[in-house]
């Protein structure tokens, strides 16, 4: 069996801190709309900046490859992951990587250089 959808409260798991979804049927990330709007409580994880504390999921490395990927707007919800550094989207559907995606927080929230950043474009 392949999963092809994955709910937004497996990213709150306090020990994830690894996850690879590679070789499934997903064709996007969960969307955080208003109604799954994560209570900053839930979340397991902070980063600190200076006296500002920001909740987080603890996820560092996401392996999102040979998947059926291609809704790119749905890759903004990795912005809101201020622990990650390696992301692996190769060998999906995209046909474009949008620039909102390239110049999401997270670049200079971890240090996530884009070389840490794997995708092909179809």
């Amino acid at each position: 069996e392949s999963i092809e959808e994955i709910p937004s409260r497996l990213f709150q798991l306090p020990s994830l801190t690894y996850l690879n979804l590679r070789g499934n049927k997903l064709t996007k990330l969960p969307a955080l709309d208003d109604s799954q709007t994560v209570n900053a409580k839930d979340l397991p994880c902070f980063v600190q900046a200076g006296r500002s504390r920001t909740l987080t999921s603890c996820l560092k490395t996401l392996d999102l490859g040979d998947n059926r990927i291609d809704a790119y707007d749905s890759l903004e919800v990795l912005g809101t992951f201020h622990l990650l550094t390696s992301v692996f989207l190769d060998n999906n559907n995209l046909t474009a990587m949008p620039k909102t995606f390239l110049e999401m927080e997270l670049w200079n929230t971890n240090k996530m250089t884009k070389s840490d950043v794997r995708f092909d474009l179809r």
